[in-house]
């Protein structure tokens, strides 16, 4: 059996049994719940349509908007509140999955006796708490792409609405307005980076359930943290490394280096985005993507270009898929160390 077959993995059976259980609440809460999804979901929704409409007929929101500051206000907040509770909730969540294995010494060695390899049983875990969440941050991802969009695009139309009226006459200068595509592409990142999150933060939630008898939430929120400060830090090295190398190729030879010194600076200003992202989880990313511009005559365009934008994302899809990696890697390597069997092990028997 490959460990890659959730579906076939008993471990992620076992656990999905447990997730699944239904929660008793009484109707009060379901109906205050159903209530409170159903007004953040029609926010959301309502906000990119309204600057969906301004940005295509390149006309201002209806002043009605204005009027309605206080509660889309009031929206930003919950959406935020949202995002971190559903993240400690999840850190929680899975702390507690490990932990109902390794709080009693005989469960954790009946399971660790019967043959399933440590890497069965971490990505078993991992992939039933991350199957049994995503609604939740599916959700989250639609109330964050709203806040975010409208965020963007409202202060950057704002923006250029003044330079526009206190702009000297005498320069020649357009604004740059976002295209249907470019919400489209902001939606992309959000939807995405939110639910890479999910997959990151289970990761971390899984290392610290098995590492930690006690105080395992707060080492999971440490570790979390801490792998993505010492990523970024060991980033920041390579990309200067890289950036003095391709001045000094540009200083020896500038036919030869003009192109791969445009390369690494698109590539440096992508990463320098894509770590921003690890920590925003893409709010600044998509907020440019849709965000108004100026282009003043015989100048280069005041904002970042789209493919720019692109290959950020991709960019940083790369380093929270590195990130969950090396968080399950250690995960299997604390599992090894408490006596779960190693890959090799199994083969052999």
């Amino acid at each position: 059996m490959s460990v890659f077959s959730f579906t076939q993995n008993p471990i992620a059976r076992a656990e999905m049994a447990i997730q699944q259980r239904p929660l008793s609440t009484s109707l009060v809460v379901r109906v205050v719940r159903y209530a409170f999804y159903t007004w953040l979901t029609v926010m959301a929704v309502g906000l990119i349509g309204v600057e969906l409409v301004a940005a295509v007929t390149h006309a201002n929101p209806p002043a009605l908007i204005e009027r309605l500051s206080p509660i889309i206000q009031i929206f930003l907040f919950l959406v935020t509140a949202a995002h971190f509770r559903l993240m400690f909730r999840t850190l929680a969540a899975t702390v507690a999955a490990m932990e109902r294995e390794r709080r009693h010494d005989e469960r954790w060695e009946s399971l660790v006796m019967t043959g399933i390899p440590a890497r069965a049983i971490v990505l078993g875990k991992w992939s039933a708490l991350v199957r049994s969440g995503w609604r939740e941050y599916a959700w989250l991802a639609l109330w964050r792409a709203g806040a975010v969009i409208w965020l963007g695009a409202s202060t950057s139309r704002s923006l250029m609405s003044y330079y526009s009226t206190n702009m000297s006459t005498s320069i020649d200068f357009s604004i740059t307005r976002p295209a249907p595509l470019h919400f489209l592409l902001a939606l992309l990142i959000i939807v995405t980076l939110t639910m890479l999150n999910l997959l990151f933060t289970t990761a971390c939630g899984v290392y610290a359930g098995i590492a930690y008898k006690r105080g395992a939430i707060v080492a999971a929120i440490l570790t979390r943290l801490l792998m993505i400060v010492c990523f970024s830090i060991g980033l920041v090295v390579i990309l200067c490394q890289l950036s003095a190398f391709s001045v000094m190729r540009l200083n020896n030879d500038e036919r030869t280096a003009s192109d791969d010194y445009s390369l690494t600076m698109a590539l440096s200003a992508a990463t320098s985005w894509g770590l921003g992202s690890l920590y925003d989880n893409g709010a600044t990313l998509a907020g440019a993507t849709v965000s108004y511009g100026v282009t003043v005559e015989d100048m280069s365009p005041i904002s970042a270009p789209s493919w720019v934008m692109l290959l950020t994302f991709v960019v940083v899809v790369g380093f929270y898929s590195v990130l969950t990696v090396i968080a399950l890697f250690i995960g299997q390597a604390q599992a090894e160390r408490f006596g779960a069997l190693k890959a090799q092990e199994v083969k052999r028997k």
